[in-house]
């Protein structure tokens, strides 16, 4: 974590590392490339929050419940996070115990199920600050990637950023910088619950 990290500093360190060119973007708009980044900036972290399950941007909340009973079936509908990004990871109606949440539907920004108790496990936008360091680097080889075309019109480098980022194309998004985070990511997740923690008759318990 980078108590000073920033978009504009995460943005100059791709220009100046990954692009060649001067690190002079700020926020306040006075560079002349500023609407190009801004267009590209947002999309890209919305794409790389999305690759995996990263822990430093995942929150596990309890879901408000509307006060009317639902219209189309279910007992209970609760609203989802504004600010989530993406769909849910998980729903679960014990967070404790990894008891997922078994039957619902999903109807724009409501979930409706027969549990009077709901969380949802989201991945949500978090400040640059608390990003994880290794994924703050990895993002600017992505963000040096989008930049390559508009910036500097040159497909070669936007190439080379994107196997440097995500390795060659056989590997499918799996290699190079960000692929290797993603493994390390995966294989740093807890093991599954014991398998009688998700039987109906322990649940029902």
């Amino acid at each position: 974590m980078d108590a000073e990290r920033d978009k504009a500093k995460l943005v100059n360190q791709a220009l100046i590392m990954h692009l060649g060119m001067p690190g002079n973007f700020s926020t306040d708009g006075e560079a002349a490339y500023s609407g190009i980044i801004d267009a590209v900036y947002e999309p890209c972290v919305a794409f790389c929050f999305s690759l995996t399950d990263w822990s430093f941007c995942r929150r596990t909340s309890k879901l408000t419940a509307q006060e009317a009973t639902p219209e189309n079936g279910w007992q209970y509908g609760h609203s989802l996070p504004g600010d989530r990004i993406g769909p849910a990871l998980k729903f679960l109606i014990n967070p404790r115990s990894e008891i997922p949440l078994r039957d619902f539907t999903i109807e724009g920004q409501e979930i409706y199920s027969d549990s009077p108790e709901v969380w949802a496990r989201c991945k949500v936008r978090v400040k640059e600050d608390i990003w994880d360091d290794a994924f703050a680097y990895a993002f600017t080889l992505v963000l040096g990637q989008m930049l390559a075309v508009p910036l500097k019109q040159d497909k070669g480098l936007e190439k080379d950023l994107r196997e440097d980022a995500f390795g060659s194309r056989p590997e499918s998004m799996q290699g190079g910088v960000m692929g290797r985070l993603m493994a390390q990511e995966r294989a740093g997740q807890p093991l599954a619950s014991p398998m009688y923690a998700l039987d109906p008759l322990t649940t029902a318990r």
